[in-house]
């Protein structure tokens, strides 16, 4: 198993305490990542109860049975792409982490703010981190919404040449008129704007008025300060836009219920989380290119060679 994480375990008082989120997390990664690739009710019950995280047998029992719920519904959500085999008393590892890249990424990711000493060890230039989650989240968006264009803006030789060709490009992709850049005080040192991807379903007319989102990716830990980008009122200075786009925000982590929803309302937006971006490996569990498969593992070996194991 690795060790638990830093954050997010509290100990249960009058009520359960510990993110399910968090340690549906670490069980996943101490199945992927960890060696051994099995897990029973019993083995996850005792951490429980050495860890004085539950004093009850019981309650221990209540807890574990939302974390079954919860690995059932990634399961529904990801299908044959998901990494995990669900039972009734333990959870297999169906493939090791390098055959599952994609998951596997957006999964470590996560562990980025959990264990915090092991992730300062790495430095603190995510430029190859971004690319990767922006390229994973196009291919992604691809396989998942058939008949939508996909375009990336971010990351790419255009964010080497700055805002305006991005904002161009854009602007000739969606056959809008141009709007007034001049108007951005850092239009000449701005890189991207906050808009990483483009995604549209254009009609056969070839006309503009069709479902537009500007997306942008964060695969840093502090995603929720994203949720307002990339700003609307400056793409519609940028583009004269007929109809006012949507805005889209896709990261790696999983995200429970009450905060997907609060996410939607308050960006006024579609959150696209690790569910919803991978749910494409429900019909094809292979739609990763073997090129950025092998950046992505490169990339992972070696985080996941030093991952902190549980002693």
């Amino acid at each position: 198993m690795l060790r638990l994480p830093e954050i997010g375990l509290r100990p249960y008082r009058g009520g359960h305490r510990t993110d399910l989120t968090i340690f549906c997390d670490w069980l996943e990664g101490s199945l992927l990542f960890a060696g051994g690739g099995r897990l029973s009710l019993s083995d996850i019950k005792d951490v429980l109860m050495e860890e004085h995280l539950y004093e009850s047998q019981d309650k221990a029992s209540e807890f574990l049975a939302d974390v079954w719920r919860e690995f059932d519904r990634r399961k529904s959500a990801l299908g044959q792409s998901y990494p995990i085999q669900i039972e009734n008393l333990r959870l297999l590892r169906l493939m090791p982490w390098r055959q599952s890249p994609a998951y596997s990424f957006c999964l470590l990711l996560s562990f980025m703010e959990r264990y915090r000493k092991w992730a300062k060890g790495f430095g603190t230039d995510f430029t190859e981190q971004g690319a990767l989650f922006e390229e994973i989240t196009c291919a992604a968006l691809k396989q998942e919404m058939d008949g939508w264009t996909v375009y990336s803006t971010g990351w790419s030789s255009a964010r080497a040449a700055g805002l305006k060709t991005i904002v161009e490009n854009v602007r000739a992709l969606l056959g809008e008129d141009a709007g007034n850049l001049s108007k951005f005080p850092k239009f000449r040192v701005a890189k991207d704007a906050g808009l990483d991807v483009v995604l549209l379903r254009p009609f056969s007319d070839n006309r503009i008025g069709f479902p537009l989102y500007l997306v942008q990716c964060a695969s840093g830990t502090k995603w929720e300060g994203k949720r307002n980008q990339p700003n609307l009122n400056a793409w519609r200075t940028f583009i004269d836009f007929a109809v006012t786009p949507k805005k889209a925000l896709a990261i790696p982590f999983a995200v429970r219920d009450k905060e997907f929803w609060w996410s939607c309302r308050h960006m006024d937006g579609m959150l696209i989380d690790r569910m919803r971006l991978l749910s494409g490996g429900r019909s094809e569990q292979n739609w990763l290119s073997t090129d950025v498969k092998k950046r992505v593992i490169n990339w992972m070996s070696p985080r996941v060679n030093v991952l902190p194991q549980h002693t």
